[in-house]
């Protein structure tokens, strides 16, 4: 077995190999690199800390319990990410929900504080104004959306991810971009107008 710090140098699908063969510290890895990741995906999905946290558990649950469903040969990110957009899938069905609870932020954090503190609270604003309108659409593409920006996947991988063809992913993410540029078009006038110096 690797010194503890030696698994930070390992591949994901390396870390997946010493699991199956028993080594703890190997899944506790992936549990470092990937939790965060997974539970800010199924947060934005979900819109409840709660259900994420839950769902966060949930895929864990698989990697711990049935590392055998993991196919090697593929990316361990976009299986994981993967199995994410199933459970969350799975969870809506179940609670007859299509549209996520409504994202809250507490302004109040910004009442005291600086110059700097109006540029956070227009970006305060905006993350609601685009989570709000992303839950307003359909799960899948509202996850191609998180897994391009948000998680970074890029076009193919969140193709694998979804079991959909690159094409259909470019043009619902197209679409999509298309649509929350006009409903979020009052953010992009205001941010003309503080480049112009004359917000």
């Amino acid at each position: 077995m690797l010194n503890p710090a030696k698994y930070r140098d390992l591949s994901d699908q390396e870390l997946m190999r010493r699991w199956c063969k028993g080594e703890k510290r190997a899944c506790e890895e992936l549990y470092r690199r990937y939790s965060t990741k997974l539970y800010s995906y199924f947060r934005r999905m979900l819109g409840e800390d709660h259900r994420a946290e839950d769902l966060l558990h949930d895929a864990f649950v698989k990697i711990v319990t049935r590392p055998a469903l993991y196919n090697p040969d593929r990316s361990f990110r976009v299986w994981i990410f993967s199995v994410a957009h199933n459970l969350c899938c799975n969870e809506l069905r179940r609670a007859g929900l299509r549209r996520v609870t409504e994202v809250k932020c507490d302004l109040s954090a910004f009442a005291s504080e600086p110059p700097q503190a109006e540029k956070r609270l227009d970006g305060e604003y905006f993350r609601l104004a685009l989570f709000d309108a992303l839950s307003r659409v359909d799960e899948e593409v509202r996850s191609a959306f998180l897994l391009r920006f948000q998680q970074e996947l890029t076009i193919r991988e969140i193709s694998d991810a979804l079991g959909r063809p690159e094409g259909t992913i470019r043009s619902r993410l197209f679409y999509l971009t298309r649509r929350l540029g006009v409903s979020l078009r009052a953010f992009r006038y205001f941010a003309v107008e503080d480049q112009n110096g004359t917000a």
